[in-house]
Parts: structure tokens; C-alpha cells; sequence
């Protein structure tokens, strides 16, 4: 775990007119917009009071004693990784505050949540998901007498200073000091209206069961874990202390300070209990939803995410990593009432601003939905004022996303947001909005699709990804379901930067079968496609097919198409033609970002030693694109590459590359976030920096495109019970410079060669063979045999005029699709056998 600090960096100044930021741009007000409200279900209060049923407790002292066991073995089970543990409790260095609508003072430590209202104090304890509801104590100041004679309490509102916060009562203070671990309550009196017996009675509302043990007054909930409220004393100003009484009557504590002790006191006297929250899964975090992004101004990586607090409650946070993962400041994006989900992260390198948008459910889960946005400020590390409201308001909005912009100016570049809009039960409608730089709305909602079907998991691209602005536009995708099963058809559309719909070509099909869900789509890659002409994105889903083997009854893989606006060319399946992995293994949760050039491509994979245990890992992919003269498709650079390996589902993954951040750049970096689960709560979060494995924008990238999968080979490998060789084609298709056929997982020490051929066939086990031949009529570059050595690697050079077929060698011509393979040597129980590659295509062109 790298050490936590906060860093200031001075943002250069803007490259075409600093004084823009300063200057309001001539950009229509907001006007708030609000759904049916017979529709509206009412907020969940942020504090529940006493129900008529409270909880019960059998034997509480059993409780206290079961929580701080649970609560020692939790630390134990966490395993250290190789990356960093980015829960929220994890990363906290001191508290953090937020300030809601209503003026409410918020506050967050490891394992508790604080609200300061003009009239009370409220303590939260962070039990987590699996927790049904927000469990939270108020304490509120119902009375004071001194001499028998009452006290005036006058309300005078909430200040906070640093990590004090004080509620005012006209003649003296309620001061609460807060730091990581618990909340020191006091009371302050700078002087007293007369002589006598000093008493303070405090209020408490809660549904958690108050019990007394050992000096200490706990409030308890059966499974999850209490608070505790500790012992009292009171000193004055020579720091004279001594105990005092407290007493608990099951609603209120009441504490006592001796007449004997204001007799000879100095003052100010102060009154001193000690508030604290202990959680009964104290170490287990219960974060999710990560999403990432790069800021190239400050050359840094930004992640948010989700903290359940509880079942209806989650929080918003940001971290910011260097360009090599080295994390660094954490802030709180929203931590009230209202319930933040799915939040989203994307950058504006003109104003050098972040913006972070959520589905938000206003008072709790249930409550009023919206999608809500937070400006950051990327050099200073902080909110740029407070939540700005983007969408209508009433029924909930869902899968927000949020589209940056790497123009490196402030004219006419925005964000782009993006969410579906439940317009009744299984009725979802993709929306979007263009948000200016400094949070004024460009325009107003623009409803994608208002049709009865149900249009879900919406998803937009990282930015425009064009900074020379050669058509300035994100692309949007979502699922179009038609069963109310949660899965369907995936479309898409263009959306340009004006937020017009009357520009380009709608909305189109990518993918026609009705199993897809859960689509991710890069930004525009740079360079035209010689189909069209166009500048290409890449969607990539997930679909689900019925599995015999499988426990479950059913596995994902993972699917992907190059489209431009208005068109989708060839399906491209990522899981099995592509990478040649195993088929029933259940893989999910795709993304996919893109450099420009190369693109990464990340999802979650099923454990193979332990098929429908819900154990899922990471892992990345990186390629590029191959072309015809009617196609383009996907060619994969590396395949099946493990970024994390444990016992927990690890979940979840995002990508961004440092193209969406910057305005120019030359660099094939990425970064990846995922969530690695801790039972029925959610999990820390894990991250990793990753590169293309080719030349940075180099002239050399992956040009053949995948096909034919290999049958397994005496490989062994802790990722996957199923390894075969694997085939990936270098150069730049041209026909008058070199490419590398490079080929890995093949068995150690092992002889082969390249065959290579324009006939594709499919022959299983030719000639006694345990390998699939996928080339017929294919040549042998006999004069370059490879041993695989202790790499298990081979990599051949070929020269497109000079390829070996059976009668001599020929020279390529121009948009002939050549097919490249290798056989090799392979065993079985010690004796020597064969095996073949998979293959892969490349057309060259003149």
C-alpha cells in the first residue's frame, strides 16, 4: 500500500485563452425538468426513527462479545496483493466532509458516517451492503439545568472548522472533534448563569438496542455490529478533570456534573464523552463500481466509486493515481443521504476539469431519481462547487456514463451524458445531454429511443477521442430488450459534439442477436477506415448461451464489431475465435478503451479450477485493427493476459488509456480498475497500469485478424485448464515491408515451423496429428524452423513478395488475404506427437 498524501500541481495555463475559465459563455440556463410525480415514490428518510417494532436482543452481552470476534478474523482473512487496496476505509488519511442541499454537515471515517444538522448529531455506523437499512443514532440535546434551574437552548446553527464541528445553543457549544475512528462529543460552557448541580440530558433516537456493559452503553444490532458510547468526565480550564455519572433510561443519557467540582472550577468547563462506531465486519470493505479516466494536464489517472454504506445508502469518492500507479490524494464526492450509484469519471482538457455523474436516488434508496454531476478541478484536487442536476427529476435514471473531450480548448467542447430513463416498469429510454465545462446545461435532454421496448445498460465512449477535431463526436451504445429478460440486441448511434439529432445517421444495429448485455464502446480510433472513409469505434459485449456442462446452465463470452456512424462490420468473438480460450468458461463485464492506434480490452473470466463456485479473475487483452477493402476486424496482440488471481471474485473492470486525456500523445499507456468481492459484501478495489506490446505508435501492430481455434496442447498454466498455441501477425499490411508471425503457449523446448497458405479448410487431427489444421494446400517455411525453448515462443519473418507455397515461392498480390499457422511438436505421456497453432488472416495491400 503506497503512502497516502495530498498534492498540488499547477495546471498550465490554457493553450488558448486562459481567461475563458473566468468568462460565462453565452450557453442556455438550466431549466429543471420533473417527471409525472403520481409516478414518484416517496425519499427515504436519512434518519429512521423508533419503529413499533424494534429490534430485540436475547442476550446482548452475547452480541458484543460474537462482534468482536467477527470483527478480529475479518482483519485475518485479508490477503495482501501485488496492487493496492483501494477501499475507502483503506485510503483514508482524515476525515472527510461534504455539505448537502439542506445545510446538513456530513462526515465519513472508516467505519462511520456523521450528519450535523442545526439540531442534532447523528452517527451512522457503516455495516455494509448485506445491511438492510441505514442504522444510524441521533443524539440531540433535549435539556440542561444547572441549580435545578433550566437552560435556554438557542439554536444558532452548525460551523465547522477543520475536523471540529460545532452546534451552537446560545451559552455554551456542543463541540464534536472527529477523526478516523471515532467522534469525541463535548460540551462547552464558558461561564454559568448560577451555582449548582450541572445536568445535560441527550436524547436518542435509534432502532439499534441500547445495552450497558462494563462502563460503556452500546447500541447493538444483532448481526451487523453496534456503537458504543463511552464513559463521561468533565474539565476546566487548568485541565482539572474528574468522572462524572452516566446514566441511560432506555430513550435518553443523562449526564451529571457535581456541583462540588463548578464550585472551584475555572472556566470553561467542558463536558467530554466519547462516541465511536465498531463494525462487526470491521477490515472487509464494501466498495464496487469503479470507472477510470486520465487527466493529461496533470498526467494523471482518476478513479470513482461506490461505498455501500448500507443496502440503501452509497457514497461517491475519487483517487487520483501517477502515470505509473502510484495513488495519491482520496475526497469524498458525495457522502448524505441521498443514494449515489454507478458513478462515472471523464476529463476536460481544455478547462482541465473532471466531471462525476451517478444515478442518484434522492433520501435514500427509493427515493427521487436523477442523474447528478460534480465538477472537479484535476490541479487542485477538488469539487468545484456542489451536485448540479442533469436529468429530469422523478423516476430513476439508470447506467449513467459520462463522454470527456481532449479538445485543448474551452469553445464549443463539452461533456457528453448519457443514461436510460425509466419511463415505467420495463420501459427504459436512452437519454442524453451536452454539460458545458463549467456545469451549465448546453442543451436540453435529447431522448435517444421512446419506444415501449426496454432500452438498458447504456454505455458512451471515454471522450470524442479526436483532438484535430476531424468530426468531433462520442459514439453511445445500449441493449435493446424486447422479453424483459435483461438481455437483447445491441445498438448504437453516433452523437456529435452540438448534441444535434439531426446529425449523422441515428440509431443502428450492431449486433442483431437477442442474447447481448452489458455493451462497452471506445473512443474513435485516428485513423480512417479504407471501407468508408470514417473514423472507427469498437463495441464490445457480453452474451449468454445455454450450456450443458456448465452448473449454472448457462456461460457468457465475450463479443466485439468495429462500427462507424450508421455501420457495423464484422462480428469479431473475442472469447473463442480471438483468443482461443476455453468455451464454457463464463466471461463478463467487458471494456474497452483505445489509444488511438491499439485498443485494451478487459473483462472478468470464471476460475477454471473451480467452474460455478462464483469465482471470477481479470484479465486484459490488447490489439489493433485489420482491414479489407469492405471490412475491418479485430486483431489481437496478445491474449488472455492475467491482471489479478485470487480465491474472490474480482469484478467489475474499467480501462482508460491516456489517449482520451490528452490532446496529443504518443503513448500506448493504460490503466485498468476492477473490484475484488469479500463475500456478501462488496470488496476493496485493485488497479494496473498496462502497454501495448508493440512500438508506441509505431508503424508495426497487430494485422491479423484471429480464426480457427487450436485444440489443446501439453502446455500447462495457472489461468486455464485448456492451453493452446497462440498466433498473433505484426507489420502494416503493406505488401513492401516485413511482418512477424509471433506465436506463444506452446510446449517448452518444442521444434516447429510457419505453414502458410489462401485456403482456409477446418480438418480435425489430419494424419494422427492431435492439432486442427486450418490451411490447405499450404506452404512450409522449412528454412526458418524455431525451437520454442523456455519461452515456449516462436516468432518467423515474413517477406510478403517471398512466400513458400508447395511449388516455390510466390509474391502476395495487392488485397490477397494470406492465412498463417504453425505446426509443432507436442507429447503425450512422454511420446513425441503434433499439434497446430490457431491461425490468423491478414490482407496485404499495395
Amino acid at each position: 500500500m503506497q503512502p497516502i498524501c495530498l498534492l498540488l500541481i499547477a495546471s498550465p495555463l490554457m493553450q488558448d485563452d486562459p481567461s475563458l475559465l473566468a468568462q460565462p459563455l453565452p450557453i442556455p440556463s438550466q431549466e429543471l425538468v420533473y417527471d409525472d410525480p403520481s409516478g414518484i415514490s416517496s425519499a427515504v428518510p436519512p434518519v429512521r426513527p423508533i419503529s413499533s417494532a424494534p429490534l430485540e436482543l436475547e442476550d446482548p452481552s452475547a452480541v458484543l462479545r460474537q462482534n468482536r470476534f467477527v470483527a478480529k478474523t475479518g482483519l485475518d482473512e485479508l490477503a495482501p496483493d501485488f496492487q493496492s487496496s483501494l477501499s475507502i476505509s483503506d485510503l483514508l488519511t482524515d476525515v472527510l466532509f461534504s455539505l448537502d442541499d439542506a445545510g446538513t454537515h456530513w462526515a465519513r471515517g472508516r467505519e462511520y458516517r456523521a450528519a450535523f444538522d442545526s439540531g442534532s448529531f447523528s452517527m451512522y455506523p457503516v455495516f455494509g451492503r448485506k445491511s438492510p437499512a441505514e442504522f444510524p443514532v441521533r443524539f440531540t440535546l433535549g435539556g440542561a439545568t444547572v441549580g435545578g434551574e433550566a437552560l435556554a437552548l438557542e439554536a444558532s446553527g452548525v460551523e465547522r472548522s477543520g475536523n471540529v464541528v460545532t452546534l451552537g445553543h446560545g451559552g455554551f457549544d456542543e463541540v464534536y472533534h472527529l477523526d478516523l475512528d471515532q467522534v469525541e462529543q463535548t460540551f462547552v460552557f464558558p461561564s454559568l448563569p448560577a451555582a449548582g448541580e450541572l445536568s445535560l440530558r441527550i436524547d436518542v433516537e435509534t432502532e439499534l438496542v441500547g445495552h450497558e456493559s462494563d462502563g460503556t452503553l452500546y447500541f447493538l444490532h444483532p448481526e451487523l455490529g453496534h456503537i458504543a458510547y463511552g464513559s463521561a468526565f468533565v474539565l476546566d480550564a487548568t485541565g482539572k478533570r474528574e468522572p462524572i455519572e452516566r446514566r441511560w433510561n432506555g430513550s435518553s443519557i443523562e449526564l451529571t456534573v457535581p456541583a462540588s467540582f463548578l464550585a472551584s472550577a475555572t472556566f470553561p468547563v467542558t463536558i467530554d464523552p466519547v462516541v465511536n462506531a465498531f463494525n462487526s465486519t470491521f477490515g472487509t470493505a464494501d466498495d464496487q463500481s469503479p470507472d477510470i479516466t486520465f487527466a493529461g494536464r496533470t498526467d494523471r489517472y482518476w478513479v470513482v466509486w461506490q461505498d455501500y454504506t448500507s443496502a440503501t445508502n452509497a457514497d461517491a469518492y475519487v483517487t487520483r493515481f501517477t502515470a505509473g500507479g502510484v495513488q495519491e490524494a482520496t475526497f469524498i464526492i458525495d457522502g448524505s443521504a441521498d443514494h449515489w450509484t454507478n458513478p462515472k469519471i471523464a476529463y476536460h482538457y481544455g478547462s482541465d476539469r473532471l466531471l462525476v455523474v451517478a444515478s442518484v436516488e434522492v433520501g435514500g434508496a427509493g427515493g427521487s431519481g436523477r442523474i447528478l454531476g460534480q465538477l472537479v478541478d484535476a490541479s487542485a484536487g477538488a469539487t468545484i462547487g456542489t451536485p448540479f442536476i442533469i436529468s429530469s427529476i422523478g423516476f430513476r435514471k439508470r447506467w449513467p456514463d459520462v463522454g470527456g473531450n481532449n479538445w485543448d480548448s474551452t469553445t464549443n467542447a463539452h461533456f457528453c451524458v448519457a443514461w436510460s430513463f425509466e419511463a415505467a416498469a420495463g420501459n427504459h429510454n436512452p437519454q442524453y445531454r451536452m454539460v458545458n465545462w463549467d456545469g451549465t446545461m448546453v442543451t436540453s435532454i435529447e431522448t435517444v429511443d421512446s419506444s415501449a421496448d426496454d432500452d438498458i445498460h447504456t454505455t458512451l465512449s471515454d471522450s470524442q477521442g479526436d483532438s484535430e477535431l476531424f468530426g468531433d463526436w462520442w459514439t453511445m451504445a445500449w441493449v435493446r430488450d424486447t422479453n424483459a429478460d435483461g438481455r437483447g440486441q445491441v445498438f448504437a448511434r453516433r452523437v456529435v459534439w452540438s448534441g444535434s439529432t439531426t446529425l449523422g445517421a441515428g440509431n443502428f444495429l450492431v449486433e442483431g442477436s437477442s442474447n447481448c448485455e452489458f455493451p462497452s464502446v471506445s473512443s474513435r480510433l485516428d485513423n480512417d477506415l479504407v471501407a468508408v472513409g470514417d473514423r472507427p469505434s469498437i463495441v464490445a459485449w457480453s452474451q449468454r448461451f445455454s450450456s450443458g456442462t456448465h452448473p449454472s446452465g448457462f456461460q457468457r463470452s465475450i463479443y466485439a464489431r468495429v462500427v462507424t456512424d450508421g455501420q457495423a462490420f464484422a462480428s469479431n468473438s473475442v472469447s473463442f475465435t480471438l483468443e482461443d480460450v476455453d468455451l464454457e468458461l463464463d466471461q463478463f463485464g467487458v471494456c474497452v478503451a483505445t489509444d488511438g492506434d491499439a485498443f485494451y480490452l478487459t473483462y472478468s473470466e470464471e476460475y477454471w479450477g473451480s467452474v460455478g463456485s462464483g469465482d471470477w479473475d481479470t484479465y486484459m487483452l490488447s490489439g489493433h485493427l485489420t482491414q479489407t477493402s469492405s471490412n475491418a476486424f479485430l486483431a489481437l496482440a496478445e491474449r488472455h493476459q492475467n491482471m489479478s488471481f485470487s480465491s474472490a471474485p474480482e469484478l467489475d473492470c474499467r480501462v482508460a488509456t491516456r489517449w482520451d486525456g490528452e490532446s496529443v500523445t504518443f503513448s500506448d499507456d493504460g490503466a485498468a480498475i476492477w473490484t475484488r468481492s469479500q463475500g456478501a459484501s462488496g470488496g476493496g478495489l485493485y488497479g494496473q497500469t498496462l502497454e501495448v506490446p508493440t512500438i508506441d505508435v509505431g508503424p508495426n501492430i497487430a494485422v491479423g485478424a484471429q480464426f480457427c481455434d487450436a485444440n489443446p496442447n501439453s502446455s500447462t498454466s495457472a489461468y486455464s485448464d485448456d492451453v493452446s498455441s497462440w498466433v498473433w501477425i505484426e507489420g502494416s499490411q503493406a505488401l513492401g515491408s516485413g511482418h512477424a508471425v509471433r506465436c506463444v503457449d506452446i510446449p517448452l523446448n518444442s521444434t516447429g515451423y510457419l505453414i502458410a497458405s489462401t485456403t482456409a479448410i477446418n480438418v480435425n487431427m489430419p494424419g494422427g496429428s492431435l492439432g486442427r489444421l486450418c490451411l490447405g494446400g499450404s506452404g512450409r517455411y522449412v528454412n526458418a524452423v524455431q525451437n520454442s525453448g523456455a519461452s515456449g515462443t516462436y516468432v518467423t519473418f515474413v517477406n510478403p513478395m517471398n512466400i513458400p507455397q508447395p511449388t516455390g515461392f510466390v509474391s502476395a498480390a495487392p488485397g490477397e488475404t494470406w492465412l498463417f499457422q504453425y505446426w509443432h511438436r507436442d507429447s503425450v505421456g512422454g511420446v513425441a506427437v503434433s499439434n497446430f497453432s490457431n491461425a490468423a488472416r491478414v490482407m496485404f495491400q499495395p
